[in-house]
């Protein structure tokens, strides 16, 4: 597929020269607040342009281009002061045009990330002998607050199973991260490549990992253990209906988002948990 034009980022080199045959100090300064404005302003929208898939503004951007980097071969030693003027009233037509783009180009990444970000819903088995009491799951470096799913239930024990846990799949499949500490203040990290994973549902056991010593997440195929406890019901954006505890009656639970991302949904062993997140 056709990707972008190359676009690359303008360093601030308008030449001058202060000493330059009685021509104002005060207009040389102008005149290089503005390019250093007009780069600044050009360089974000390179940024932004590498976050976008679109190609349709590949034309207008090369010709801006090719125009701001004119602007910086201008030698201000050589020029008249109305030249200047003139210069400074270009420049700032051209960063308004940039602008322009930048706004453009912000709209396009949004509907980017809106058309192809595709939720999945986990259930996760703690198929290890650790009790955990701290459970965070965001998005590979988010910058985001992370919030303990956790936080109002009493913990994740061995055989429990977590309903409703929600991560977002874009365009990239960006990893997704559960962050867990134990009892005695050890943290441990489970990445997850969602990838991998099926839109719609998904049930993950949590593991020892045999070559590092750490913890994975395996997809599990099949439905629960025979004799494992089963969530008390599936949270609400799990939605596969109701699922009745070992005792027969059906067990309480609660959920809550986490900016729209991670939910804590129902335990295996009936406790209720929510907790928000972003």
């Amino acid at each position: 597929m056709y990707k972008k034009i190359p676009f690359f980022i303008i360093a601030v080199l308008l030449c001058f020269s202060l000493a330059a045959c009685g021509m104002p100090e005060e207009k040389i300064a102008q005149a290089q607040e503005k390019y250093t404005q007009l780069a600044d302003i050009h360089n974000q929208v390179v940024e932004a342009h590498k976050n976008v898939e679109d190609n349709s503004l590949d034309e207008e951007l090369t010709k801006l281009q090719s125009r701001a980097s004119d602007m910086g071969a201008f030698n201000l030693a050589e020029m008249a002061e109305e030249e200047i003027d003139k210069l400074i009233q270009d420049m700032d037509s051209m960063i308004s045009e940039y602008e322009g783009y930048l706004a453009q180009l912000s709209n396009i990444k949004g509907a980017e990330e809106e058309a192809v970000l595709t939720p999945i819903v986990i259930t996760l088995m703690n198929r290890t002998e650790i009790s955990f009491s701290n459970l965070r799951l965001y998005e590979q470096a988010s910058s985001g607050a992370q919030v303990n799913v956790l936080e109002d239930m009493e913990g994740f024990v061995p055989g429990q199973y977590l309903a409703g846990l929600t991560v977002m799949r874009d365009v990239d499949n960006t990893p997704w991260v559960i962050s867990l500490t134990d009892a005695n203040g050890t943290e441990y990290e489970v990445v997850l490549e969602v990838g991998e994973f099926a839109q719609g549902n998904i049930s993950l056991a949590l593991c020892h990992d045999a070559e590092t010593g750490g913890l994975a997440a395996e997809i599990i195929e099949a439905g629960p253990e025979a004799g494992a406890d089963e969530p008390a019901e599936e949270a609400a954006e799990g939605g596969s209906g109701e699922e009745t505890a070992d005792d027969g009656e059906r067990a309480p639970a609660s959920e809550s988002e986490a900016d729209g991302q991670a939910e804590a949904g129902a335990s295996g062993d009936g406790s209720e948990g929510d907790a928000e997140a972003e």
